[in-house]
């Protein structure tokens, strides 16, 4: 959803993210989760740009090391009890449970997994999986028809199709047929998040690229995508 770009500096290579929009600033900021962006106005050069990061590269540095510090490692999934787990941004506890049938249900901050193998994880992560990819089909939908009610004239911003699938490297896209496809992962996301993807991708539906045209309807539609966008990644980083 935004151009991604590197600068060398001394034995250090910087990537930073850049987003385009109206205006005559352009901003550098470090994030938590140690992602570096920059916010330029459509008009100002690559090469000027990267002029911009190299001349700040040591306050860059210094950032990310001091978030460094502080940043938590996601664990990898084990699918035992005891382990978190995110839904709709909030994080829930696993609980395994022996029982004949096999369902999930969720309660109390507590996501209960109920299989006649509770002791092979795998089984566990297939249920879970499977109850994830149910839940985005339904809520993604209904917040397909929410986003879309942003835009004045809904036809021409309509998905031909909405699809819910794993995706790799992104959480959604806009293909030339129209249709809308999701990241099944965006289900464990904030629905403010999964808003902001959703209407970003809508507004692929007028602008394929992503042209000044494309930011300023953005920004029409959704005054303050940034910091949804900001939320999204610093939550999955």
């Amino acid at each position: 959803m935004n151009e991604q770009h590197q600068v060398i500096y001394g034995q250090s290579t910087i990537t930073f993210f850049l987003n385009r929009r109206p205006g005559k600033t352009l901003e550098i900021s470090v994030y938590p989760n140690m992602s570096v962006k920059v916010v330029a106005p459509f008009d100002t050069t690559l090469i000027l740009i990267k002029k911009k990061v190299i001349k700040r590269a040591r306050w860059i540095l210094k950032q990310i090391c001091f978030f460094e510090k502080f940043h938590p490692k996601r664990p990898k999934r084990c699918y035992l009890s005891g382990e978190t787990h995110l839904y709709l941004g909030q994080e829930y506890r696993l609980k395994v449970v022996a029982d004949l049938r096999k369902s999930v249900t969720l309660s109390r901050g507590i996501i209960t997994v109920k299989t006649h193998s509770p002791d092979m994880p795998d089984i566990t992560r297939h249920i879970l999986e499977r109850w994830y990819l149910e839940c985005a089909k339904l809520t993604l939908k209904e917040r397909v028809k929410h986003c879309m009610k942003r835009f004045s004239n809904q036809e021409i911003f309509s998905p031909q199709q909405i699809i819910i699938r794993q995706l790799v490297n992104r959480w959604g896209s806009m293909t030339k047929a129209g249709n809308l496809v999701l990241n099944r992962q965006l289900i464990e996301a904030p629905l403010s998040s999964i808003d902001y993807v959703i209407t970003h991708e809508l507004c692929h539906r007028q602008h394929p690229d992503h042209s000044r045209a494309f930011y300023e309807l953005l920004i029409k539609i959704m005054p303050d995508w940034q910091k949804h966008k900001m939320q999204l990644e610093c939550l999955f980083s």
